[in-house]
Formats: structure tokens, sequence, C-alpha cells
């Protein structure tokens, strides 16, 4: 590792950090985990006899710190937080390298790599806060109004995990910003891969579905040994989900694949790029 890499480090924190996208999304992760808390507890104190298709409204809604934790959590991966990290790592590469702010790094006697991972070092120090500013009040609140009674261990797995999702979207942030060069683009390049993968995983899903159905007609109820739509990046960056729907191992595969493609591929063209 370059001796001068904790320094490049701590420039990239400070980048990260003081930008518009890094500094909202701490914020909006902070607001998200009180904002989450309150809403529990206005339910909680408020509902009264409310009952939601016959049933109490306890009977869908649980209170406890890991459940509003777990809640927090869903609002904080439901498009915002995804969205200011996309953002952030736009910033941080296609956005240095339209304005030609890289170009003054490069100069000095710095490997392309060390750059790269310093970068990537910083987006996932911000990710890690966000998810700290998340679960820190929701949990905590959450456990001083109504208790710790509920899934604490799988709620933090569901975190951890959530930091492995992010990854995967930085990661494929910065291989679109060596590409389009451009913020807007990077947007744009991770909207078109959703849409390209809902349709993918949609195909999957009938041809399991169809399949399941020929085997039970055939007399054969065994499950099949592999979803591949849960293979694909859009169920790789739900696997964060399994804390409630329980853990299944393809999107976890699929996401150390996106993982080690993107950031592969990722070196590869920014250590060839012409830098202008």
């Amino acid at each position: 590792m370059p001796a001068h890499f904790f320094a490049m480090v701590v420039a990239e924190l400070r980048t990260v950090f003081a930008r518009g996208s890094g500094l909202g999304a701490v914020i909006v992760s902070l607001f998200i985990g009180v904002l989450t808390t309150a809403v529990m507890f206005w339910v909680y104190s408020n509902a009264g006899d409310a009952q939601i298709n016959g049933g109490s409204i306890d009977g869908f809604v649980q209170f406890s710190g890991p459940h509003c934790a777990g809640w927090a959590l869903t609002a904080r991966n439901f498009l915002i937080l995804p969205l200011l990290l996309l953002l952030a790592t736009g910033g941080t590469l296609a956005g240095e390298l339209s304005d030609s702010t890289l170009r003054e790094v490069l100069v000095r006697p710095v490997s392309r790599w060390s750059v790269l991972l310093a970068k990537l070092v910083a987006l996932m120090t911000l990710s890690a806060v966000c998810l700290l500013a998340t679960l820190t009040p929701s949990l905590v609140g959450g456990a001083a109004l109504f208790g710790m009674e509920g899934p604490t261990v799988d709620l933090l797995l569901g975190y951890t995990a959530t930091l492995g999702t992010d990854l995967g979207i930085i990661s494929f942030g910065l291989l679109a910003s060596t590409v389009v060069r451009s913020v807007g683009g990077v947007v744009v390049s991770v909207i078109l891969l959703l849409i390209f993968d809902g349709g993918a995983r949609l195909l999957l899903w009938g041809r399991e579905k169809l399949l399941d159905m020929m085997r039970a007609t055939q007399g054969d109820y065994t499950e099949a040994a592999v979803h591949y739509s849960q293979l694909l990046p859009g169920a790789a960056l739900d696997c964060w989900k399994g804390w409630t729907d329980g853990w299944a191992w393809e999107p976890f595969v699929g996401l150390s694949a996106l993982v080690t493609i993107c950031l592969t591929v990722t070196v590869i063209r920014f250590s060839r790029m012409d830098i202008d």
C-alpha cells in the first residue's frame, strides 16, 4: 500500500462528505431513523382498536426496537438513499473527470488503482455512516418506547447485508463513471440496468414457475436447485430483505459477481483511459 494512501483517503472523505449528495445522504439517513420511530409511536398511541382486513393492527405491525429499526431500513433502501449514494459516486469519479479535477491528482506520482481504492473507501465510509445514522435513533428510540423483543440478530444482519448492496451500487456507479463521464449519465445507466434486469427477472420467473408446474404435473415435487432470477443484479441489491423473508444464497452470489465484475472492469478501464 502506498505510503500516501491514508492521506488520499482523508482527502477523499473530506470531499465526499462536503458535497451536497454526501451531506444530504447523512441528514436524510438520520431523519429516516428519527421519523420512523416517531411514526411507530404515533401508530402505537393512536391506533386503538383499529383493524386491517378484519384483524387487529397489532397482528400486522409489531412494536419493538428491532422492528422499528427494520422499518427504518426498509424506508432507507426504498429509493432516496440509493439515489443519493449513486449521486455521490458519480460526483466522486464522473464529476471529477468532466471538470478535469482528477487530472490534477493524476499528475502527481500516484498509481491509478490507489486513487480508485481511496474513492471506494471514502464512499463505503459514507455508506456505513448513513447506516449508523438510521440504525441508532430507530433502534435506541424503539427500544426505549417498546422494548427490545424481536429479531435483533437478523436485523443487524440486514444492516450488514445493506453494506454489501451499497457496495454493489457504488461499484456499478464507478464503472458507469468511466463510460459516460457525467453524474446524470451514471444515474441514467443504473436506471437502464434496472429496467433490463426487471425484464430478465420477469422472464426467468415465468420460466421457473412453468417448470414448477410441469414437475407438479409429473408428480415431482422437489424444489428447483437454483432460481436463476435471484442471481441477477436487481435481486442481488435486495439481498438485505432476507432478514424478514428468509436468507437465500443466490442473491449473495449475484452480488459478489456484480461487485467483482464492476470493480475489475473499472480498474482496467481507468488504468487505460486518457484523462483530459
